[in-house]
C-alpha cells in the first residue's frame, strides 16, 4: 500500500535520514546520477567569470589543483573521470608499482578545485543555464525589499517644504 499523501501513480519522496538508504541510493546510483553527484569547486577567477558558480561536475582535460591530501597543491590535467570509484585519474599524478610501471592514483572530486575548464557546446550551455536561475533567484530574494537606492530615490522625487 502507498503512502496515503502520494498517490499511486507518482513517485514517493527520495529523501530519507536512514544511513543505510543514504549509502544504498549513493552506490546503486546509475552513472548520470554520479555525474551530477561528481562536482568540484570552482577557483577565485572561474567564480567571478561564470557569476558565481560555485561547483560544477568535472569533466576529462579540465586542470585542477588537489587541495586535499598527500598531493595537495599539485596541478594537473584530468585523465579520466572514474564514476563506478568515485575519483578522478589526473595526468601528473602516478606513483610507481615495484615492477616500475606507472600507475594513476584516483583522487576524490571533493578534493581538487577547476582551476580551466574544457568548454565544449553542451557544457556551454549548461553554464549558461545555471547563471541565469542564478541571476533569477538573486532577483526573486531581491524582490520587494526597500533599499537605501530607494530611499534616496524617493527622497529626491517628493518636493522639499520651505
Amino acid at each position: 500500500m502507498t503512502h496515503p499523501r502520494y498517490h499511486s501513480w507518482t513517485n514517493p519522496p527520495k529523501k530519507s535520514s536512514d544511513r543505510s538508504k543514504a549509502r544504498k541510493r549513493f552506490f546503486q546510483a546509475t552513472s548520470m546520477q554520479k555525474y551530477k553527484m561528481m562536482k568540484s569547486r570552482l577557483s577565485k577567477e572561474l567564480r567571478n567569470k561564470y557569476g558565481g558558480l560555485k561547483t560544477l561536475p568535472i569533466h576529462k582535460d579540465d586542470e585542477v589543483l588537489v587541495m586535499r591530501g598527500s598531493h595537495k597543491g599539485r596541478v594537473g590535467k584530468v585523465s579520466c573521470v572514474y564514476r563506478l570509484k568515485n575519483c578522478v585519474q589526473i595526468d601528473s599524478i602516478k606513483r610507481e608499482k615495484t615492477n616500475g610501471q606507472q600507475v594513476a592514483i584516483g583522487i576524490h572530486h571533493s578534493n581538487l578545485m577547476i582551476t580551466k575548464l574544457k568548454l565544449e557546446y553542451k557544457r556551454k550551455q549548461m553554464i549558461d543555464r545555471k547563471m541565469e536561475a542564478r541571476k533569477q533567484t538573486l532577483a526573486a530574494k531581491d524582490k520587494g525589499k526597500y533599499t537605501s537606492d530607494d530611499a534616496a530615490a524617493a527622497a529626491s522625487e517628493t518636493p522639499m517644504e520651505s
